[in-house]
């Protein structure tokens, strides 16, 4: 009894004494030290220091009796905190922190590690480390105990091996997706001896040859190795005889994947024969994807390979390519618990036998998945099926998974045959994906031992109602999941879908602890006269989930006899009506997270509400509740933790509570709709938020609300955006190391940002100030936010210069400082930002030339620097941004030619217009797959348009106007099929309008999701100009994708209008006009439904205007002025009612309102002559109709002259006396004043 009572003494010593943290000082101070070097990355280290225990620490774990450190992980998740409303991928990746931009290769010190002596596990996952520095010093020393190393997914090199010949005790080493290649070579400096009591090793994604399996081999002690072989370093037959001293090896794991790291099955590469592994005698578990197994066979029992794979006991065949004799080969390895395969359709035709498998009676696993030659699941008649019963081969059966099959029809066999009997351990079961009937279930319904249970209905197979009472012997089913799913379109089935569930029938299962339903028409009554108490057998359940369904919302009032039920989801199942139905769910007193969001309710929040006391988390998202913005009928859940009820109406009280809530929320969303007076009371007694959202609610007369940071010390994220906050922007009394993201923007700030912001929020990821008023400089304690990484204060009153001299914001990746009155020259501190992907400053008033070592910022991927006053030329570095996606330099006064190198490989948006550039453009473009805008609008481009345009594939807006193109317009453009808006208008193009050319509106095609989605509003910001009414109308943001447009005005056209034309069934706009256009209006412009404006004015056509064109029912502008038209205009009906006289004028053949009415109601007017030869242009004046009439006319005059002058002699006297007058006149003025005079002048 003594010894027990010093043991438990000398324990509370250890544990007590040994240091005052609870860990020791030495080891605490070293996690600080490391502390900047993941703080940014890796989760939770940033708050590293604010418990004084460092054993508390995120990622830190501690021997309970020393307080020694004993385990560390440091390793970068895959994605941060990342919230839906963002909607920008350049942002979105940002704020993930993810990809091969985002952070540099850097080396690691490992002499920060030399503190922690008992350590025995390090995990470095995804940091980007190179390697390592001062590992020479030391180094054993400090880490002899390791006995764990995790450095996958980072830089290292061949360099490491050398390093880890240091851990002598090392067991367990994972350097798998690292830059190693080649051979390994360790023989000379002992690291392979030193590495000798290896046991698990990992080495996927790296790029060795064949070499590495010697090497490997020396490792005799290895029990677990993971292996990916890429096929540019091993073709043929893989062989594996190298690995044969593995004899303690038993788990081995190989991939074969190509240059991407896609797995690969050929016939050419990864061919591995299944017999090999029988070189390692201990194997239990083989896991092998990618290679060509087909036709490969186990050896015959003669040989020894069989006898030494005795011991396997799991198989994974999974991505591999063989045919239906590998069964035969497998169905010999009697001791398998667990078997995973993938059957290729063109290899399993017809019916899957898996006779060959009978002798795996020890078998509790099975995974079959079938699929086609892209790695698809297929369900088909002819392909893949397989015989339910079949698997009563394997009577020791506890799971099974089959996807891909068709075991329509196939039943249970009856109760005479032991089929069923074999499968009576079977627990788990799941058939998605598959095809089958409602027999299926009859069979399923014998397996009296299923605890999970998963089916996905095909909606074709399944009418009326699921009738689940076949299925009623299954009295100790746990789990099930029932999907209704139409397989050919992916898509959930919903409402008038033939899957039909009444939700009584799942009260047959009285063990039931789980429940999810996807797709289902949940509807009907809820219980029936046969079973008024069905809901008894509920009294387990504890998950209910139903999602894209339709529930009828009486059904409410059943669901709360579950009162087992904790986790309660009815996510989008057209529920609706008023809230007073949801008060049968107030006596579910065991619920803790209820989840509603998504639906059609209406109305107030019951008071009843107040009766779940147990509930810590609430989602009444997406509905037309109205919310008090106190919350008050929540105020009773002292568990409360999470609120999220956005798009909602959130209104104010008349009044106020007196009473503080119970609760403590960590997480609160109540954004949209409403005015609700002041800001919140109740959130000046919450001290644990984490995460608030109050943006779009309008609160009246509030400054912001520093204290809410006072308060929440914890808190990551606030968003007040849209949320009528007025008055400066106040910061905490202290320094919040915690504030990560924090959106302020469209409020009345009408201030200065705080000079301190910098040191009071250092930890700062996500600024947003943008449309809030402010004024002011930036400040420069922007200097201490090392983290931040998304910066947005567009579209305010700032001033001055582009931040201070030698400012630094390492990790900064989106800047937006457009919409201001910057000035100045764009600093070259920018490239002191190398992650910098996104800057836009455009309008401004930033002058001089664009910063040359912007082109080594070769993240850079958006340039948007429009409407400034930049000049000088385009840096001939930026061919050096090969990641560029959208760069906008236009509304400047740049000068020079388009660098002839400028190709980057992903772009999508060029924007150049309205500046100064001259030259031709650059051939390289002619290889931009991926451009989708070329706008170069407005400048001083000369020569032809070039014919590889027509090989850009994607390209939609091309915008050419006002330069100084000539030549005919290009045939090749009729090969863009994606076209939208073409403007050539403005330069001095000749020929024919091609009549093939193509134009779409993007909005209804799916290239509009794949690729505008990817560009955001961020990038549409360059508005697209269009001349209607001599005025011009913008089209900007998202509305372009949805306008198609067309002007080719003011060039020397000629020809004929193709008909064509017609068929652009969703143009927008047309305009033709100053050209030489002739021939008449093609009749098929009534085929254009949508147009608003079409001009053809100022051009050589003739013929009448097609009546057909009064059905263009939105047609806003109309003018053929000045052409040679004729006839009688369109009846003055729809919109050509509010067409006037100068939509027609120059036209003197047109008659009808509103021109002069048409002479009688004989025919038409004479129909004028047109030459199309005639290259001058005369106006409205048909030249050959001017001299037939000029020359009538003059002999008419000339014979009535001559007439009046016979008839009446005085008038025959008087003109003869005026014109010997005249003649006598005209005689002595050419003798006086031009003969005498050329007289004098020769003789002087």
């Amino acid at each position: 009894m003594e010894m027990r009572i010093m043991r438990v003494v000398v324990l509370l010593v250890l544990v007590l004494g040994s240091d005052c943290h609870g860990c020791w000082d030495q080891e605490r101070t070293a996690l600080l030290l490391l502390k900047p070097y993941f703080h940014q990355y890796v989760d939770g280290v940033s708050k590293w220091g604010q418990r004084a225990n460092c054993c508390e620490w995120a990622g830190v774990h501690c021997d309970i009796s020393s307080g020694r450190l004993t385990r560390l992980f440091l390793n970068t998740s895959n994605s941060a905190l990342v919230h839906d409303f963002f909607f920008d991928p350049i942002v979105i990746d940002a704020l993930t922190g993810w990809g091969e931009s985002e952070r540099k290769e850097w080396y690691l010190n490992v002499s920060l590690f030399l503190p922690f002596q008992q350590l025995n596990t390090l995990s470095l996952t995804r940091n980007y480390i190179a390697g390592f520095l001062n590992h020479q010093e030391n180094g054993e020393m400090a880490l002899s105990k390791l006995k764990v190393f995790d450095l996958s997914e980072n830089h290292f090199n061949n360099s490491i091996l050398s390093f880890l010949g240091l851990f002598p005790n090392l067991k367990s080493l994972d350097i798998s997706y690292n830059r190693l290649e080649g051979e390994i070579h360790v023989q000379d400096n002992g690291t392979e001896l030193r590495l000798m009591n290896l046991e698990t090793l990992n080495l996927r994604g790296n790029s060795f040859n064949s070499s590495i399996l010697a090497s490997i081999g020396r490792l005799s002690n290895l029990k677990s190795l993971r292996l990916g072989l890429g096929v540019s370093n091993f073709t043929g037959s893989i062989d594996l005889t190298e690995l044969k001293a593995l004899t303690h090896l038993k788990d081995l794991l190989l991939y074969c994947y190509d240059d991407s790291y896609s797995l690969i099955a050929t016939d050419s590469y990864c061919r591995l024969p299944l017999q090999s592994l029988g070189l390692f005698p201990s194997l239990k578990a083989v896991s092998l994807r990618g290679f060509n197994i087909e036709g490969t066979i186990m050896t015959s029992q003669n040989n020894g390979t069989e006898l030494r794979l005795m011991n396997l006991e799991t198989l994974d065949l999974r991505g591999n390519s063989f045919n239906s004799s590998i069964l035969a080969s497998i169905g010999r390895l009697s001791n398998l618990k667990s078997l995973s395969l993938t059957l290729e359709v063109p290899n399993f035709t017809e019916s899957i036998d898996l006779i060959d498998l009978k002798v795996l009676t020890h078998l509790e696993d099975l995974t079959l998945y079938c699929y086609d030659d892209s790695h698809s699941l297929i369900i088909t008649d002819s392909y893949c099926r397989l015989p339910l019963q079949s698997l009563g081969l394997f009577p020791s059966l506890k799971t099974v998974d089959l996807g891909g099959f068709n075991i329509e029809g196939t039943i249970m066999t009856s109760q005479n045959n032991e089929t069923e009997l074999r499968l009576t351990n079977l627990e788990t079961l799941y058939l998605f994906d598959n095809i089958f009937n409602s027999s299926i279930l009859a069979s399923l319904g014998r397996l009296s031992n299923l605890r999970s249970l998963r089916l996905t209905f095909g909606v074709f197979n399944f009418t009326g109602p699921i009738d689940l009472t076949e299925l009623n012997g299954l009295t100790y089913l746990e789990d099930l999941s029932l999907n209704c799913h139409d397989f050919e379109d992916s898509s959930l089935a919903t409402t008038g879908r033939p899957c039909r569930l009444p939700l009584e029938s799942l009260g047959l299962f009285p063990s039931l602890k789980t429940v999810e339903l996807d797709g289902f028409d949940i509807e009907g009554s809820t219980r029936t006269s046969q079973s008024d108490h069905w809901h008894t057998n509920f009294t387990n359940l504890e998950e209910l989930e139903v999602y894209f369904s339709s529930l009828r919302t009486n059904i409410l009032g059943s669901i709360r006899q579950f009162t087992s039920l904790k986790r309660l989801i009815l996510y989008d199942c057209e529920m609706n009506g008023n809230l007073n139905i949801l008060e049968g769910l107030c006596e579910m007193i065991n619920l803790q997270e209820l989840d509603l969001s998504y639906n059609d309710f209406k109305g107030n929040l019951p008071k009843c509400f107040s009766n779940l006391t147990s509930l810590e988390m609430l989602n009444l998202s997406s509905n037309h509740f109205r919310i008090p913005i106190s919350l008050e009928p929540l105020f009773n859940l002292s568990k409360l933790k999470s609120i999220s009820a956005y798009d909602n109406v959130i209104y104010a009280e008349t009044q106020i509570p007196f009473l503080a809530p119970r609760f403590q929320l960590e997480y609160i969303s109540l954004s949209c709709c409403g005015e609700v007076g002041p800001f919140p009371g109740f959130l000046y007694h919450q001290h644990d938020l984490q995460s608030l959202h109050l943006s779009n609610i309008f609160f009246e007369g509030n400054q912001f609300p520093n204290w809410l940071l006072d308060n929440n010390t914890k808190l990551e994220s606030m968003y007040l955006t849209n949320s009528s906050l007025s008055g400066p922007l106040q910061l905490p009394l202290a320094s919040h190391t915690h504030l990560s993201y924090l959106d302020v923007s469209n409020n009345f700030l009408n201030a200065s940002i705080p000079t301190e912001i910098g040191e009071q929020l250092p930890s700062l990821v996500f600024l947003n100030m943008s449309k809030t008023h402010s004024i002011g400089s930036i400040p420069s304690s922007f200097d201490h936010m090392t983290s931040l990484r998304v910066l947005d204060l567009s579209n305010n009153k700032f001033e001055g210069k582009i931040f201070f001299r030698n400012s630094k914001l390492p990790n900064l990746r989106v800047l937006k400082l457009d919409g201001n009155n910057f000035s100045g020259k764009i600093p070259d501190l920018l490239s002191k930002t190398p992650s910098l992907v996104a800057l836009d400053v455009s309008n401004n008033t930033l002058s001089g030339r664009i910063p040359r070592c912007m082109g080594n910022m070769s993240s850079l991927q958006k340039i948007i620097m429009s409407n400034n006053h930049l000049q000088g030329t385009i840096p001939i570095e930026f061919c050096q941004l090969d990641d560029l996606v959208l760069v906008d330099l236009s509304v400047n006064n740049i000068s020079g030619s388009i660098p002839s190198c400028f190709n980057p490989s992903q772009i999508t948006q060029v924007i150049l217009a309205k500046n100064r550039l001259t030259g031709t453009l650059p051939n390289t473009l002619c290889n931009s797959s991926t451009l989708v805008t070329l706008d170069i609008r407005e400048n001083f481009l000369s020569g032809n348009i070039p014919s590889w345009i027509g090989g850009l594939s994607n390209l939609s807006y091309l915008l050419l106007s006002k330069n100084n193109f000539q030549g005919e317009i290009p045939m090749d453009l009729c090969r863009l099929k994606y076209l939208s808006v073409i403007n050539l208008s403005h330069n001095n193009l000749s020929g024919r309008i091609p009549p093939c050319l193509n134009l779409t509106t993007l909005g209804d095609a799916d290239y509009l999701e794949s690729v505008m989605t990817g560009l955001s509003a961020f990038s549409l910001n360059e508005a697209i100009e269009f001349l209607i009414k001599n005025v011009y109308n913008s089209y900007r943001g998202r509305i372009i994708p949805m306008v198609s447009l067309i002007d080719l005005s003011s060039n020397k056209l000629v020809g004929e209008i193709p008909h064509q034309i017609g068929n652009f069934h969703k143009i927008l706009a047309l305009n033709l006009s100053r050209n030489s256009l002739t021939g008449p209006i093609p009749p098929t412009f009534a085929n254009l439904k949508q147009i608003e404006s079409l001009d053809l004015s100022y051009n050589k056509l003739s013929g009448n205007i097609p009546t057909q064109l009064v059905e263009l029912t939105f047609l806003s502008a109309f003018n053929v002025s000045f052409n040679n038209l004729s006839g009688r205009l369109p009846p003055r009906v729809a919109q050509f009612g509010t067409f006037d006289d100068v939509s027609y004028m120059g036209n003197p053949f047109l008659c009808g309102e509103p021109l002069p009415k048409c002479a009688g109601t004989g025919p038409s007017p004479p129909k004028p002559n047109s030459s199309a030869d005639n290259d001058e242009d005369y106006g409205f004046i048909d030249m050959g109709v001017f001299h037939v009439t000029f020359i009538v006319s003059y002999t008419i005059m000339l014979l009535t002259v001559a007439v009046v002058l016979y008839i009446n002699p005085y008038w025959r006297r008087v003109w003869f006396y005026h014109a010997e007058n005249a003649a006598t006149f005209c005689y002595y003025f050419v003798l006086d004043n031009i003969l005498l005079r050329r007289f004098y002048c020769g003789n002087l």
